[in-house]
């Protein structure tokens, strides 16, 4: 008999109760090593592999991801965890940045193998004006489209916020869906066409697979960057 855990995010007087079974808790503690989470991802602005481990720390209660002047990105694949198609899974966690600016993505659903359309289903990223941002990669007909914003937010360098990502994984536009909560509240959606403004249905599988990554992807003016990362919760 499968044990059913819940999953609690908790930030302020804000609580989000998602009821499913625990699939990983990866807590922020001195002796951790990423492998138990994944594979750290390190690359220099060129797209050569950096291989430097140095970029990643742990303290003070976060996952540190460093991406210096001249690198492209710092992030962790969660290849601990399998995920497969026609499954709901869900997502939750604290982070702060060092700084706001334009970038890739924060966080990432990314797809990896052959037959790949997407390439990122879903990202979490910062724009040129400052903002906290959920996009999304419809697929129309078989083919990918430009990413549509599906919410976003203010943000400023060092504020901790919590989000949490629900994702229904399907190849089918009409089956994948796509649910948010930010700071402990449900978020209201862009592009929803059900009737429910907090459920987005498109394709959120794509490839051979899809894996979550956290850390720090891009920037427009190759600045130095952290993502700090709290406790992360899979369900």
């Amino acid at each position: 008999q499968i044990m059913i855990k819940t999953i609690i995010c908790v930030l302020a007087v804000a609580v989000i109760v998602v009821k499913c079974k625990l699939l990983a808790k990866y807590a922020p503690v001195d002796d951790f090593k990423i492998s138990n989470m994944g594979i750290l991802d390190t690359e220099y602005e060129n797209h050569t592999n950096a291989h430097n481990p140095s970029l990643f720390n742990v303290s003070y209660g976060y996952f540190n991801f460093h991406k210096p002047s001249g690198y492209l990105r710092c992030e962790v694949h969660n290849t601990a965890v399998e995920y497969a198609e026609n499954n709901d899974y869900y997502f939750s966690w604290t982070f702060k940045t060092s700084v706001v600016i334009e970038n890739n993505a924060v966080w990432q659903w990314k797809s990896y193998g052959s037959n790949m359309v997407q390439n990122y289903p879903v990202v979490i990223s910062y724009s040129t004006d400052s903002h906290l941002g959920l996009h999304q990669r419809p697929v129309v007909n078989g083919v990918a489209q430009k990413p549509v914003l599906l919410w976003q937010t203010p943000a400023a360098a060092e504020e901790i916020y919590q989000v949490t990502i629900g994702i229904r994984t399907s190849t089918d536009p009409a089956k994948g869906v796509i649910k948010f909560w930010y700071n402990g509240e449900p978020q209201k959606l862009n592009y929803t066409s059900s009737g429910d403004p907090y459920t987005y249905f498109q394709r959120t599988w794509d490839a051979q697979y899809v894996n979550p990554k956290w850390g720090w992807y891009g920037d427009t003016d190759d600045q130095d960057a952290w993502n700090s990362v709290g406790t992360i919760l899979v369900g």
